[in-house]
């Protein structure tokens, strides 16, 4: 299966309320060579959306020029499209960035979200997904003497994307990164370093890319290692397989055998849903299509967690979670009991993952996008979601505004104002936010070069402020 590989450049770190700027990506065979230097790379910029404030820190960064933000050919709805349109041509691959689960991935599933179109196109239809970052650490782990990691100023294994590379000797200068395609090369000659270097690692990573191949790992095999990273330090625990969540069957519960089971093979499921809360974790809540670090028991790596107890206790262990299927049923209640109480998100983007759309609504979306503008209000009001009427009409304001009536132009206005000149404490940057965010900059600009910076920033801000009072008034 070839592999895509991909990037982005944002306006900030909020995965819901920050918006993609640049999109980059690659299509590789499944011998990590470009075949076609033309089809196969796509590289795109957009404008800034009118109610999403850029982060200064961001803008300082990436040394993205303000004027940048609204000369960009295409609006951001323009520019997802023509992404759909691109990965559905290179569609069935596995597509990969570098923590592109924790970052890249909610920031693209929210720019699809939020533009009516299918949400989840890297990990259905024959597709899924991996991180580059989440495979070089196994390599550090599982392969140490094939992967140079650098080492931070507190001691610990710094997994920055440039400093791996450089630290392997792949060339990759610091002006080169913060851009979507050039962090895309750098991380595909990553990617080639880890085939070549520990392709047992690889090919096991690659495995655990596939949903489908992570669970039946887990049933196959009752004791195994599971690794993570925290702050640049490894954690990998001895475990076996204790539940599955009964609404989702990629959340997989874990059980670490460095602690006996005895204790808790009688709890409730209310105690199990404590157990799963607290920290260290005994029981771990494992994501079967997020790349999970699965390894075989043997491949045990020396910084494995707590002393080695044994082969034959671990076993013991595993079996008396194994055996006691009254015990697995109540940790499966306990993963999904553990969110029936969480609070909905008043923001449709904290929404998204709310229910999937009706068959109904699925054609919808897709007539969404083949009407003109015109008519595209009065379609909204037949979806039978809210989440989609909302970001419908939102699209419309954004896109069109002048086909909205005058009492949904008044309405958004509103809401733009909230996104825009809200001085409460919200989850979205606004003009508030960023100019205090600024002023701490401006603390520890020393060359005249960031002090220019931070004052085209401010203009820049105080100018969304404007814009947004001449849409008021229109």
């Amino acid at each position: 299966m070839p592999f895509v590989f991909y990037d982005t450049e944002t306006t900030g770190k909020h995965t819901s309320f920050d918006q993609i700027l640049q999109f980059g990506a690659i299509r590789t065979n499944d011998d990590l060579e470009i075949e076609d230097s033309t089809n196969d790379v796509i590289n795109v910029r957009c404008r800034r959306l009118p109610h999403v404030v850029p982060s200064p820190k961001a803008l300082q960064v990436t040394h993205t020029a303000c004027r940048a933000l609204d000369e960009a050919r295409l609006s951001h709805y323009e520019m997802m499209r023509e992404i759909l349109g691109r990965l559905n041509n290179w569609a069935p691959a596995i597509f990969l960035g570098y923590n592109s689960i924790k970052f890249d991935e909610p920031l693209l599933r929210q720019a699809f979200f939020q533009n009516l179109l299918p949400v989840y196109r890297t990990n259905t239809h024959g597709c899924c997904r991996g991180d580059l970052m989440l495979m070089a650490q196994a390599a550090a782990a599982y392969s140490p003497a094939d992967i140079i990691i650098p080492i931070g100023d507190k001691g610990n294994q710094v997994f920055k994307l440039g400093m791996v590379v450089r630290a392997n000797g792949i060339d990759f200068d610091e002006e080169d990164a913060h851009d979507a395609l050039n962090d895309v090369k750098a991380t595909i000659e990553l990617a080639r370093l880890i085939k070549r270097k520990a392709p047992v690692v690889w090919s096991t990573m690659i495995r655990n890319t596939r949903k489908h191949e992570a669970n039946t790992f887990l049933a196959n095999n009752d004791v195994f290692c599971l690794t993570n990273f925290f702050f640049g330090k490894q954690h990998t625990e001895i475990a076996t397989m204790a539940g599955r969540n009964p609404d989702n069957s990629s959340e997989i519960a874990t059980f670490d055998l460095s602690n006996s089971p005895t204790a808790y093979l009688k709890l409730t499921v209310e105690g199990l849903i404590g157990i799963l809360a607290q920290s260290p974790k005994i029981i771990r809540v494992v994501k079967t299509n997020s790349q999970p670090t699965l390894m075989s028991f043997a491949s045990r790596p020396p910084a494995t967690k707590a002393p080695w107890l044994g082969d034959d206790l671990y076993r013991q262990r595993a079996h008396m979670i194994k055996d006691n299927k009254g015990f697995q049923e109540r940790v499966s209640a306990a993963l999904k009991g553990r969110r029936d109480d969480a609070e909905a998100s008043p923001y449709v983007e904290g929404q998204i993952y709310d229910g999937f759309p009706t068959d109904g609504d699925e054609s919808l979306q897709a007539e969404y996008h083949q009407i003109p503008w015109s008519k595209r209000p009065e379609l909204c009001r037949q979806f039978s979601d809210k989440r989609l009427r909302e970001l419908g009409l939102r699209l419309v304001y954004v896109e069109h505004p002048e086909v909205l009536s005058y009492k949904d132009r008044e309405r958004m206005n509103r809401w733009l104002a909230e996104r825009l000149l809200n001085e409460s404490e919200v989850p979205w940057t606004t003009v508030f936010r960023a100019l205090i965010d600024l002023e701490d900059m401006k603390l520890t600009a020393i060359s005249a070069e960031e002090r220019r910076q931070c004052k085209e920033i401010e203009n820049y801000l105080h100018g969304i402020a404007g814009t947004f009072d001449a849409a008021a008034g229109a």
